[in-house]
C-alpha cells in the first residue's frame, strides 16, 4: 500500500507479487473465522483495490499459473514454487520398514489427521510401513491432538520438528530418505486451482506419493509417480495394491522441468521490467 501511495510521485518500478488467489482464500480458507458474508466483502475489497492499482504497477509476479485469470496486467511472469536441491544426503528411517513420510504444515487443512486415519487402514494391506512427519505447526493444542493419534497407530511413527522450525535441508534429507511421500490435502476452493511446492519437491525427486485426487491435479501428475486418493471415498484395498506396484517401476520421465531454474527466471525477470 505504501508504495502505492508514492508511485505517482517517484520514478522507481513496482511488481506486486501474487503469492495468493487472496479472494478465494479469504471466502473459502478454513484459517479465516469470520461469517461468509464478511468473508466475501473482505475478498472482493482486496481484489477492487488489487485491480484498480493496476495502473501504478509495471509488471506482475504471479506464483500459479492459474493467478493470470483475475489479474489482466500488461506485464506478467509466472514464476512457480518448484524444487530448489540443496542435498542428496538422506536420514535413514525405520530399516526393514516401507517409509511414509509427511512434510509440511501440520494442520487438519494440510491433511495430517486424515493421513493417519488413511495410514491405519493401509496398514491391515501393508503390514510393515513407518510413518515420520516432518512440519511445524505453532498450535500446541494442535500438536497434542496429532501426538494423541499417534499413539493409537499399530505402525511405528514419528514427528520431527512439532512446535520447533525445520531448516529445509533437513526436510530434503527426509524426503531423500522416503519410499512414499505423502500430499493430502483436504478438499477446499481455495486450494484447488493451485499446484503445490509438495507435488513438484516428489516430482522432481521421482519418488512415488499419494495425494488427493482432484480433476485438475491429476491431469498433470496422470501416469506418472502419483498415486490419487479420493479423500471421500479412498478404495483402501486398490491403494495397497498401487503402492506396491509402483515401487516395482522404474520412472523415466523428464524430471526437469519440476526443477527451478534460476537463471532462466532472472532473464524472464528482467525483459518484463525493460532492464
Amino acid at each position: 500500500p505504501e508504495s502505492l501511495l508514492l508511485a505517482p510521485f517517484i520514478k522507481s518500478k513496482i511488481i506486486y507479487d501474487v503469492y495468493e488467489n487472496f479472494l478465494e482464500n479469504r471466502i473459502y480458507s478454513k484459517v479465516y473465522k469470520n461469517k461468509r458474508l464478511l468473508k466475501i466483502a473482505e475478498g472482493l475489497a482486496i481484489r477492487t483495490i488489487e485491480k484498480t492499482s493496476l495502473r501504478y504497477i509495471n509488471a506482475v509476479i504471479y506464483a500459479e499459473s492459474s493467478y493470470d485469470n483475475f489479474l489482466n496486467a500488461k506485464k506478467r511472469l509466472v514464476v512457480e514454487n518448484k524444487f530448489v536441491p540443496i542435498t542428496t544426503e538422506k536420514i535413514k528411517l525405520f530399516p526393514d520398514f516401507l517409509n511414509f513420510v509427511y512434510t509440511g504444515t501440520l494442520s487438519e487443512s494440510w491433511g495430517i489427521f486424515y493421513t493417519i486415519q488413511l495410514l491405519k487402514k493401509l496398514h491391515q494391506h501393508i503390514p510393515r510401513f513407518s510413518l515420520t512427519i516432518v512440519g511445524y505447526t505453532p498450535c500446541k493444542k494442535t500438536l497434542h491432538k496429532i501426538d494423541t493419534a499417534l499413539a493409537e497407530v499399530p505402525f511405528p511413527a514419528k514427528i520431527v520438528g512439532g512446535n520447533s522450525w525445520i531448516p529445509y535441508e533437513t526436510v530434503q534429507k527426509y524426503q531423500n530418505g522416503a519410499d512414499i511421500g505423502i500430499a493430502l490435502y483436504l478438499p477446499d476452493k481455495s486450494i484447488e486451482s493451485k499446484f503445490p511446492t509438495k507435488f513438484y519437491e516428489w516430482m522432481a525427486l521421482k519418488k512415488v506419493f499419494i495425494y488427493t485426487e482432484t480433476k485438475y491435479w491429476r491431469k498433470i501428475l496422470n501416469e506418472k509417480n502419483a498415486i490419487p486418493v479420493n479423500i471421500n471415498k479412498p478404495e483402501i484395498k486398490q491403494i495397497a495394491i498401487q503402492i506396491e506396484n509402483s515401487l516395482e517401476k522404474t520412472y523415466s520421465y523428464d524430471n526437469r522441468k519440476f526443477y527451478w531454474n534460476k537463471d532462466k527466471i532472472l532473464e524472464k525477470y528482467l525483459a518484463i521490467l525493460d532492464l
